[in-house]
């Protein structure tokens, strides 16, 4: 829990595919299987991208079960795919960011695993950009869902009643309606829209 120190995996990549190329890897261990949703890597030198996998005893078979979509500087979350049971996790680095003394290098600060498994959203009051309801969209049956025909941007919208603390966001989308892509924006309070803070 000390941010002052670090750890470092120098690894001399080189932008050639498979001339230096190379992977540095963390794996954390427990006595007994622990259940996970959310691993976050706080950096000193942020690699290209960084994976989470999982295994759910110690001779077991990793599998990944999350994978950073965009690196932030300072710490960037690792949502699982559900609550997932681990005995041992691998969290897998690439390429490097920065370099020192010409190489490569990969420093992290702070490795966390954490298990947050309420869902905040769960039921909460939620409307389309209509302004109808979209209950579908935050129930508790994973065969439903909330669709809407047509090919203009449209927006849902949670109240929370309260300021929640949460690392990230789940959304499960039908197979075959995968939007090419989405924006997240939060508020304080619902009256507080001219100042949402935005992130693709």
């Amino acid at each position: 829990d000390n941010l002052e120190t670090w750890w470092g995996a120098p690894l001399g990549v080189s932008n050639i595919p498979d001339e230096g190329a190379g992977r540095a890897t963390y794996e954390i261990l427990f006595g007994t299987p622990q259940l996970l949703t959310l691993a976050a890597v706080r950096w000193r030198y942020p690699s290209s991208s960084v994976s989470a996998s999982c295994a759910g005893e110690l001779f077991g078979k990793y599998l990944q079960v999350a994978a950073a979509i965009e690196i932030q500087d300072y710490i960037t979350p690792l949502v699982f795919i559900g609550q997932r049971k681990c005995q041992k996790v691998l969290i897998t680095f690439g390429k490097p960011v920065h370099n020192y003394a010409d190489e490569g290098i990969v420093g992290i600060r702070e490795l966390e695993l954490h298990n947050f498994n309420k869902d905040h959203a769960l039921q909460e009051p939620i409307i389309d950009s209509d302004g109808q309801p979209a209950d579908l969209a935050v129930d508790t049956d994973v065969t439903t869902r909330w669709e809407i025909d047509s090919s203009s941007p449209k927006n849902l919208t949670v109240d929370l009643g309260e300021p929640k603390y949460a690392w990230g966001v789940r959304v499960l989308f039908p197979s075959n309606s995968i939007p090419m892509s989405f924006k997240l924006a939060i508020a304080n309070s619902s009256d507080d829209t001219a100042a949402w803070a935005a992130d693709e």
